[in-house]
């Protein structure tokens, strides 16, 4: 628990501080991205390592909307299904039992620099199976988007119920709805 909060604390000033900063900062400067105006629909996958010690890895499938506002800020909405590993001694143990979240979350992302981005998410993570629940998700992140709509990235998603994060390397690609349809949402 400790160990969480001393990277959950860091992370959220600094991803402020970068958030309020760049605004104040990109209002005297050129668009960073030409297809700033665009709506994107896009799949993924990430791997990771949470920080409780009851589990070794974690998988992850998602799929993102994303909404540009301006050619700094873009809207987030996703879900995804994410999957924890155990350690070989926990498998074979009674409490053995599988730890899959559905998370659902809503955020941003902030371009200071042409193609290098700072999100920020919150939402709600559900968990699966017999002992179902749900718990405050957060997920300060950083990437770099390419204008073909490949995407790469590092978040770090804290649960808070569950006492536990996930450090996670993300890829993902997106289709522009906008340069499809040539309809603007």
């Amino acid at each position: 628990m400790i160990m969480v909060r001393s990277i959950i604390i860091p992370a959220s000033i600094i991803t402020w501080f970068l958030l309020f900063s760049s605004i104040a900062f990109a209002q005297h400067r050129f668009p960073v991205r030409p297809d700033f105006e665009d709506t994107r629909l896009g799949f993924g996958i990430s791997a990771g390592l949470p920080t409780s010690y009851s589990f070794k890895s974690s998988i992850n499938a998602h799929i993102q909307w994303q909404h540009d506002f301006s050619a700094y800020v873009s809207g987030l909405a996703s879900i995804g299904y994410t999957s924890f590993t155990s350690h070989e001694r926990m498998k074979y143990s009674s409490e053995a039992e599988a730890f899959n979240l559905i998370p659902l979350k809503v955020g941003f992302k902030i371009f200071p620099v042409e193609h290098i981005y700072i999100s920020n998410e919150v939402g709600m993570a559900i968990r699966s199976g017999s002992r179902s629940s749900a718990a405050f998700l957060y997920a300060p992140g950083l990437g770099f988007e390419f204008y073909e709509g490949l995407d790469l990235g590092l978040s770090l998603e804290n649960f808070k119920k569950y006492e536990m994060g996930n450090l996670a390397l993300k890829i993902s690609y997106s289709f522009n709805l906008t340069r499809y349809s040539g309809y603007s949402f």
